[in-house]
């Protein structure tokens, strides 16, 4: 079967036998699907787990979560994307692997070389076909179509007694929660309950002692005129 090369476009002889084909003229490796030739490109990153927790962590502190995390696991992979750049502009990134983010947020394409994914690897294949991701008809009619490994980290961990997950990209260190956060929980000083309890009590004491709805008006509008500035000054002088 005779494919044009992705890269430049020179005719190529695209063997069965094999899953990357070679350029003969540019030198270029690249994977063909429907007589199409698809340039493969990955990014380079050394694995280092204390890279994905440090950019969790500062993810973390910036959304104001000071709570710790407790690790429960970090898996590295270096994961397919077709990556579609129409006539008109702009790029499409969608997972060409069903595994980790079947609801979670896509990756974006980080900054940095593409460099041709060598022969001889070990990067997870593809599981969804280009059709089946970008629809029918992709990569024809003047879109470029190609086929991107990222080097991704998936977290896992626990925040406030809740499991959740976290996909990190390793290049860029961008950060996208698979599972929601929990909830803070505000601490409320002693001094505060304290102080709204007892004006709590003063009204509830007040309302059935006091007859007339006028009498209990005025009741309620005394003690919170006497109330309220010994709260707010007893607050502030605790602060």
């Amino acid at each position: 079967m005779t494919v044009a090369c992705p890269q430049c476009g020179a005719p190529a002889e695209a063997r069965t036998d094999t899953r990357f084909h070679g350029c003969a003229f540019c030198g270029s490796s690249f994977m063909a699907e429907r007589g199409i030739g698809i340039a493969e490109y990955h990014l380079a990153h050394e694995r280092d787990d204390r890279v994905a927790w440090s950019a969790l962590a500062a993810s973390l502190e910036r959304d104001g979560s000071g709570q710790a995390v407790e690790r429960t696991g970090c898996e590295y992979l270096v994961a397919p994307f077709w990556l579609s750049r129409p006539e008109n502009g702009g790029t499409r990134l969608v997972p060409a692997l069903r595994h980790p983010w079947p609801q979670g947020p896509v990756p974006v394409l980080p900054g940095g070389d593409l460099l041709f994914v060598p022969s001889e690897n070990d990067f997870i294949l593809p599981d969804i076909p280009v059709d089946e991701a970008l629809g029918e008809g992709a990569g024809r009619g003047g879109t470029s179509l190609s086929l991107v490994y990222l080097p991704l980290y998936l977290l896992s961990f626990r925040l406030a007694g809740h499991d959740c997950r976290a996909l990190v990209s390793a290049v860029d260190r961008r950060v996208a929660l698979l599972t929601p956060l929990p909830a803070r929980s505000v601490p409320v000083p002693f001094r505060h309950a304290a102080l709204v309890s007892g004006f709590a009590l003063v009204l509830i004491v007040a309302g059935p002692a006091v007859k007339s709805h006028l009498f209990r008006a005025a009741v309620f509008a005394a003690v919170l005129a006497v109330a309220w500035p010994a709260c707010t000054a007893l607050l502030r002088r605790g602060e």
